[in-house]
């Protein structure tokens, strides 16, 4: 006990972290130079277990593409050993947004179009952070990818001349032309007369469709 009639004791940090979660009583005593005692108690709550939370897939594959970037993007997911009305702060590409949990411990936040535009295409990082109410937090991640940039496509010269002669309008004919921005492997839609034929892109990101003498001559 200080002049100023304080006092202060440490408790060693493994005595504290062997502590169950439960109400504890803290009690102090004290005795004074002639045998007079008196003593004081203060209940403490030990709740050291940390919130946790998950983000989750974010635009169905963690791929934001072109069309689903201009629909702008909901961020959500879920909060354990939390409870609602804590606040999930969610930072993506240094911009952060806040909302609350909601009663089944869900959370969403609404990012839009611009702001995923101005991060340009590549990939980066989405943290949600809680704190519940104790003040006990925790911090989840999503590694995401933006790729808004659109495909290319050409249809080279049909039949030499774009003209299908006597000749040719009994024979298969073979549509051919190139892509950029596709992977190899990507099955294309090609569509004469109303009608569609597959083609596939090559590694040079050429592709080629055949459509048969009877659909030629229809």
């Amino acid at each position: 006990v200080d002049i100023n009639g304080q006092w202060t004791t440490t408790v060693p940090a493994d005595q504290v972290g062997a502590l169950g979660e439960a109400l504890y009583t803290v009690t102090a005593s004290a005795t004074d130079s002639v045998g007079n005692s008196t003593s004081t108690s203060h209940t403490v709550n030990v709740e050291s277990v940390l919130p946790g939370v998950t983000i989750n897939t974010i635009a169905g594959d963690d791929v934001i593409n072109a069309a689903e970037l201009a629909n702008g993007q909901t961020i959500s997911g879920k909060v354990v050993n939390a409870e609602a009305g804590n606040t999930v702060t969610v930072t993506i590409g240094g911009n952060t947004y806040t909302t609350v949990v909601e009663s089944d411990l869900s959370w969403s936040v609404n990012v839009p179009e611009s702001v995923l535009t101005a991060l340009g295409n590549g990939e980066l990082t989405v943290t949600a952070s809680v704190t519940n109410g104790i003040g006990n937090s925790s911090t989840g991640e999503r590694d995401i990818t933006i790729d808004a940039n659109l495909p290319g496509l050409r249809v080279d010269t049909v039949a030499g001349d774009d003209v299908i002669n006597s000749i040719e309008h009994a024979q298969n004919l073979i549509i051919t032309g190139s892509s950029n921005g596709l992977s190899t492997g990507t099955v294309l839609t090609v569509t004469v007369n109303g009608k569609t034929y597959p083609a596939t892109v090559q590694a040079d990101g050429t592709w080629s469709a055949a459509i048969p003498s009877a659909d030629v001559s229809a």
